[in-house]
This record gives C-alpha cells, sequence and structure tokens, in this order.
C-alpha cells in the first residue's frame, strides 16, 4: 500500500503494539458493494454502520479504525485529552521508511523525539514490481 498511502514510497510507516487499551478498542471495517444507507430519522442508529463501511474494491486492506469520542466517561483509553487520543508508552514499536524516502533526513528527524525507535526500510527487489522489508 506504499503508493496508495505512502506519498508513492517516500512517506513513513508506523509499526505499533497492538495489545494495548487504545487498540484493543478499534473497530472492523465493513467492506461492502454499497454503501449504507442514511435515512435522516434513524442518523443516530446508522452511524457506526457508515463510518465503519467501506468499499469492498479496499477489502484487502483489512482496516481497522480508531473511533474517539469525548462522550466516553474518564479514563476510557479513546477518550480524547484535547485533540489527540494519549497512546500508553512503548506503543510505538518501529518506523518504517519507504524506499524513495530520504533516509538520512527521515532518521535524524526520529532522533530528535526518541533514539530507541527500531528504523527499518522497504527496499525494491531488483528485477520485480515487488517490495520487501530491509534492514
Amino acid at each position: 500500500m506504499w503508493s496508495h498511502y505512502g506519498d508513492n514510497r517516500r512517506g513513513i510507516c508506523l509499526a505499533f503494539d497492538l495489545n494495548n487499551p487504545v487498540f484493543l478498542n478499534t473497530w472492523e471495517v465493513k467492506y461492502s458493494s454499497t454503501y449504507p444507507k442514511w435515512v435522516p430519522h434513524r442518523s443516530r442508529e446508522v452511524a457506526m454502520d457508515m463510518l465503519l463501511t467501506k468499499s469492498d474494491v479496499w477489502a484487502y486492506e483489512e482496516e481497522f479504525r480508531i473511533i474517539a469520542s469525548r462522550d466516553y466517561p474518564d479514563g476510557h483509553p479513546l477518550k480524547p485529552d484535547g485533540d489527540f487520543i494519549r497512546l500508553p508508552s512503548g506503543s510505538l514499536t518501529a518506523a518504517v521508511i519507504g524506499c524513495k524516502a530520504d533516509y538520512s533526513e527521515v532518521t535524524r528527524f526520529l532522533g530528535q523525539y526518541t533514539h530507541s525507535l527500531e528504523v527499518k526500510r522497504i527496499v525494491q527487489v531488483p528485477n520485480h514490481y515487488r517490495l520487501k522489508l530491509g534492514e
């Protein structure tokens, strides 16, 4: 999905430890050939269907979504702190840099915030239309 979301392989992908309260409260996306029907007088009932439905052409993504709300009780992992959800310490485990990204610039930027983060790079397999995780 580097060409879809990674700025044509110039971006970065962040890897997270999923065993924490934020990621344990995610919602699985439903893939469908039709969008859920919006009925104004039932908008609250169908809101989650609308938020969690995506075209079936994207089913290979196997997406999950985090849906935060200020209405959650205090202490709920998906109740925002200001405009953000706070991830537990240690949640971010690695950064994967696209094969066309400026590796030194990205590692310099990441180094301003952490020195213990594992940094990996995507590389293009020679003579193939394929990418792999490098060292």
